[in-house]
């Protein structure tokens, strides 16, 4: 139940609805994309992630996003230590499993872009009324995957994007300043949790600071990510929710589930806490999802093994969350 496999899950959606008429689409997508570093890339805020920015597109750093409007944006993940292969399987199983459920996704296509293998898919967004273009690319090393939003049926916004997620490229060398994506203050200092790494928006906390939080499915950890605002509780329920399914959807057997609205100096937060097994073993879950008008904060807690000493720990830390 690795968290780096959850993101991909929320963030990725390369199927159409099954009730929508099904037909093929043609990006033309060369098998080798040359990419020009002449100057006119920008940089998404706290990675090494460049791209040739399309006019009238703003920056938000707090997402890693350059943003038209808000049905409109181009979002960076990067994820270091982490191969690409293993994600492009990742895709290539999802893929596999949405046609047994008669999904599909309009447009694939593996290629190369610049030095590095790439795969990208065209779909449909969780809003029907928008698309999602998906870029992934990296090797052994890293995986970048750079998100395009746009609505369905704009053609104009549909080149644009597709254009600038093509200018895509990392840069090995750059010593990325991570300071702008943290929307969130969390004290761990009276805990056994210390700050390990980051993904972009996720934030990895582990004990003493110790451990593989990426790779290692069942490293004790606190993640605590950053996310888009939502206008109200209940959608930031909504999407709590849907965080927890895709848990059970992963394969954890939860026996106890329990769930209730509260306040987090003085923000509404939506908690999920729950225990069950997975592959085995015992693991207790903290979950809980605030925000205000400028950004969305998840934060979850897993511990296997029955420590219940690290899961209070867990449930006191996230009462210190405060948004910036």
């Amino acid at each position: 139940m690795r968290v780096k496999t959850l993101i991909w899950g929320l963030v990725i959606i390369l199927t159409s609805c099954s009730g929508e008429k099904q037909h093929k689409v043609d990006l033309q997508i060369p098998d080798e994309v040359v990419i020009n570093k002449d100057g006119k890339h920008q940089q998404f805020s706290g990675t090494r992630v460049f791209i040739v920015n399309p006019e009238g597109y703003l920056p938000l750093n707090s997402l890693i996003r350059f943003q038209k409007n808000d049905d409109t944006y181009i979002q960076a993940f990067e994820f270091s230590n982490t191969s690409f292969f293993d994600k492009k399987a990742d895709i290539i199983q999802a893929l596999e499993d949405a046609k047994s459920k008669k999904l599909h996704a309009p447009y694939q296509k593996e290629f190369k872009l610049g030095d590095y293998d790439a795969f990208f898919g065209l779909g449909t967004d969780e809003n029907p009324q928008l698309a999602q273009m998906a870029l992934v690319f990296g090797d052994e090393d890293f995986c970048v995957m750079v998100v395009g939003i746009l609505p369905k049926y704009d053609d104009k916004a549909r080149k644009e994007v597709l254009s600038a997620l093509l200018t895509t490229y990392l840069d090995k060398s750059v010593e990325p300043d991570y300071s702008d994506l943290a929307s969130f203050t969390l004290d761990v200092s009276n805990s056994d949790f210390k700050f390990n790494s980051n993904m972009s928006q996720f934030f990895y906390y582990t004990v003493n600071g110790k451990g593989d939080p990426v790779n290692n499915e069942f490293e004790n950890l606190i993640a605590v990510m950053t996310t888009s605002t939502m206008k109200d509780l209940d959608e930031r329920k909504e999407f709590s929710q849907s965080v927890f399914q895709n848990h059970k959807d992963k394969g954890v057997d939860f026996s106890t589930v329990e769930d209730k609205e509260l306040k987090i100096n003085d923000v509404s937060a939506y908690e999920i806490t729950a225990s069950g097994k997975y592959k085995g073993k015992s693991v207790q879950l903290y979950q809980v999802v605030l925000g205000d008008n400028k950004t969305t904060i998840l934060f979850l807690g897993l511990i296997y093994d029955q420590q219940n000493e690290l899961f209070k720990q867990c449930e006191n830390v996230a009462q210190t969350l405060r948004i910036k």
